[in-house]
């Protein structure tokens, strides 16, 4: 599993060959696209959290959070690649393995052309060559490590010059003989103190190094026979609690650094106990997400975080993906095919463009991403179903002042000089006597608040589709339409958006 705390994203790669996104806090899945074979491994981006690399044979891209992919042809004719490493500060930068000739590859273009820097010498034991990691340390780009089965390595010069890191090593049994040796499976370095090491292994459980790597200690507190660990995973409040997944005995957890670990498994039974990769979802990070190797994704750590539109709003990014889990009822259509949704007990609302066919009172599901225009969240949607129909929704009548609303969070600021609970994307209902005509389409109207959005004209602005009759000036009226948001310099401020008539 790969996350995106940008994006609230998790995607998982699934035995049915097939890749699978969840924006929801793991409570629902899209299948994003088949695969052929197994991928080797699944990587995203630092640099924009959204960029993912797949390899299976070859690495292909995607720079649409795993709707497209692209195949960046990096392999030889021939040739099979097996993992890949990306520069965190600069995606330019990528080292991949090739399983055929045990070469290590780098580029500084994004991966037009490729270099051999390394060639991986033969496990002196069991002669094993095989790449299992690539990690550039992300406070300073010149340090890479390289997991094999033949002991990790380690540049300090951006892969020109490789050292094997020997003091990682411990016995296995080979032909009923004792031998030292080092299958590393998994790096994770320490996302607050780099010199900070995690290294899992094939039958020697956990290492850490103090020391970027140049001395390792193996970690004590698993059971004996759970020597099998696949990864590490940093709590993202607290780097000190680790995870660990392994195999047959499920996550370990330590809040000290590695230097004791708790027994995560309730719940889990054989098969599931064999947690391939542990990840933190990113809506709630006290819920931990474990890949089983043939069962599917495990949840744990308290009871689902179904995030609802509000926090779409704001907290997703535009380009994110939101997925909604409850019935959304259509609310109004306006002039430019677009429409409104809200939810039933009308606490929040948003347009949704990229949809044709529905009306007031459709009973809707919406997948789609999240975008914003001229200071107003709304949905570019992929998928809308239709579900069934219910009563068009009843405005909610406010006084101008109410109109907009605060903050939702850091991607929707609000309206400038607003309080209160945010309405935008809801049908209200306000009132007032027109003070100026501003256009043929747009007019404003007042009911005592006084408000002033620096454009020059007094109280709220309300947005009529074209051919609409227009009032006069110094009349009182009624107002009803969805509020709604614009900008005006650097404000946001508040619009009425009155739909099409039914």
């Amino acid at each position: 599993m790969v996350t995106s705390r940008k994006y609230k994203a998790v995607w998982a790669i699934l035995d049915t060959r097939a890749i699978y996104a969840s924006f929801d806090d793991a409570n629902s899945w899209i299948q994003l696209a088949g695969i052929s074979g197994y991928p080797t491994d699944f990587e995203i981006s630092g640099a924009d959290d959204k960029t993912l690399f797949m390899v299976n044979g070859d690495v292909y891209k995607s720079i649409d959070l795993g709707f497209t992919w692209t195949p960046m042809n990096a392999a030889p004719s021939g040739h099979t690649i097996s993992q890949i490493g990306v520069d965190p500060q600069n995606p330019n930068v990528m080292f991949i393995s090739d399983s055929s000739d045990y070469t290590i590859r780098r580029s500084t273009d994004g991966g037009s052309t490729w270099q051999i820097v390394f060639t991986v010498p033969a496990n002196p034991v069991w002669g094993h060559r095989t790449v299992t990691d690539i990690v550039i340390d992300p406070s300073n780009s010149q340090r890479i490590y390289l997991g094999t089965y033949n002991y990790p390595w380690k540049s300090e010069d951006g892969g020109n010059t490789w050292t094997r890191l020997s003091s990682l090593e411990y016995t296995v049994i080979y032909n009923n003989q004792p031998k030292l040796t080092s299958f590393v499976r998994d790096i994770a370095i320490d996302p607050v103190q780099p010199n900070i090491v995690y290294e899992t292994t094939q039958w020697g459980w956990t290492w850490k190094s103090t020391d970027y790597g140049n001395t390792w200690t193996r970690l004590n507190g698993f059971a004996f026979d759970a020597n099998v660990h696949h990864n590490v995973l940093f709590d993202p409040r607290d780097h000190n609690t680790i995870y660990i997944a392994t195999l047959n005995f499920g996550v370990y957890k330590s809040t000290n650094g590695g230097a004791s670990f708790t027994q995560l498994i309730d719940g889990l039974t054989a098969p599931d106990t064999n947690i391939y990769v542990v990840a933190i979802s990113p809506w709630n990070y006290d819920h931990i997400l474990g890949g089983s190797y043939s069962q599917g994704v495990y949840r744990g750590g308290g009871s689902p975080n179904i995030p609802d539109l509000s926090k779409a709003k704001g907290y997703t990014p535009d380009g994110g993906v939101f997925c909604f889990t409850d019935p959304m009822v259509v609310s109004a259509r306006m002039p430019d095919g677009s429409i409104y949704v809200q939810a039933e007990d009308r606490s929040h609302g948003i347009r949704v463009t990229g949809t044709d066919g529905f009306g007031p009172g459709d009973l809707v599901k919406i997948k789609g991403f999240m975008g914003t225009a001229s200071g107003e969240r709304y949905i570019n949607a992929f998928e809308v179903s239709r579900i069934g129909t219910t009563e068009p929704p009843a405005p909610i009548g406010l006084p101008n002042r109410a109109i907009g609303g605060a903050s939702l969070g850091p991607e929707y600021p609000g309206i400038a000089g607003a309080s209160g609970v945010n309405n935008t994307g809801l049908l209200v209902q306000t009132w007032g006597r027109v003070t100026a005509i501003a256009d043929s389409t747009h007019f404003y109207i007042d009911d005592g608040s006084a408000i002033e959005d620096g454009t020059g004209w007094t109280g709220v602005c309300v947005e009529l589709p074209p051919g609409a009759a227009m009032p006069q000036q110094g009349d009182y009226t009624i107002v009803r339409g969805i509020s709604g948001a614009t900008t005006t310099g650097s404000q946001v401020v508040r619009t009425i958006r009155v739909p099409i008539a039914e």
